[in-house]
Formats: C-alpha cells, structure tokens, sequence
C-alpha cells in the first residue's frame, strides 16, 4: 500500500497539514464507501490512518431463477457483500470455485432440477460455511457435514437475509 498524496478538498494547502486525509492507491482494502440508508457495514479493521476499512465478504450464490438470483446479488451488494456469481447451474457453480473461493454460500435447494447438496458437501469441506435458499422447509437426506447449514425460506425479507448472513459470515 503506497501513500500517493492527499485530498486537498476545501483546505487547500492547509490540508497537508492536520486536516488532510490519505489518498491510497493500488490497494484491495480501502476506506469504506458511504453506506446506503438503513444499511449496515460490516467494518472489520482499522487502517493505519485510524478509518474504518471495509472487508467485503464475498457470497457465492447458485440460483437457477436469474430474477431470483439478480435480485438476490443486488441485495447482497446493498448489504456490503461482494458477489460471486451468481452461477444458474452447479456447473457453473464449480467453475467459479476452480478460481476463487467464497467466505460463504447461498445455494438453491434444487438447481434446474439437480440438488445442490452434493455442492454444498464440497464447499462445507473446502470450510465454506453454507446456507439453502429455497421454496422447500427443510432439504431432505442431509448429510451429516451440512447438519447446521441454514435453510431460508423463500421469499426472503430482508431482515431474515441479513440474519442469515450474519449467521452465515460470523
């Protein structure tokens, strides 16, 4: 992380002295944005400037209904998370996890007529923590691994999302 200069803003040079705030480039971790109303951050750490920095959690989310599944990631991504996904087929779904690996998972119970258990068996043991989005009260045959995996019945209001997150994420 470089220091490349500061905001001047309203201060002019006067910001170099107490009132400047660091202008950082070419970092992952950044100062946190603004948050929408009436929509918690998740801030985790402290930079070294003393500001809040924003650690998104990124969510793979496998949901075969793209309304579903963009409405699902535009409200995750108000919740502060970042999206991965979101995959409409368990393939697509392993392709995604070939290359990065979530912090947890939102799975649709049944995925264009596959169940996605088999999926969530692999991520729990990649220690992927999962949770079930589905029209269905419980998934049936639940192997052992995902004895604790959530099950958020659909249509999900956001109050019971951003509980299952909090659950599902620490």
């Amino acid at each position: 992380m470089a220091l490349q200069g500061f905001e001047l803003g309203q201060y002019g040079d006067a910001a170099r002295q107490a009132k400047a705030r660091p202008v950082i480039t070419g970092a992952c971790l950044v100062r946190a944005p603004i948050a929408p109303r009436n929509v918690p951050y998740m801030f985790d750490r402290v930079d070294e400037f003393g500001g809040r920095v924003n650690v998104q959690r990124k969510v793979l989310v496998v949901e075969d209904d793209r309304l579903i599944a963009m409405e699902l990631e535009e409200r995750l991504v108000e919740f502060g998370h970042a999206v991965l996904g979101p995959a409409h087929t368990i393939e697509e779904a392993e392709a995604l996890l070939a290359g990065e690996r979530p912090d947890g998972a939102l799975l649709d119970a049944n995925v264009g007529g596959q169940s996605s258990v088999a999926l969530g068996v692999k991520l729990a043991e990649l220690g992927v923590p999962v949770a079930f989005c589905t029209g269905y009260d419980e998934i049936k045959n639940t192997p052992p691994i995902l004895a604790n995996a959530q099950v958020l019945t659909k249509p999900i209001s956001d109050a019971q999302l951003q509980a299952g997150l909090n659950k599902l994420l620490g």
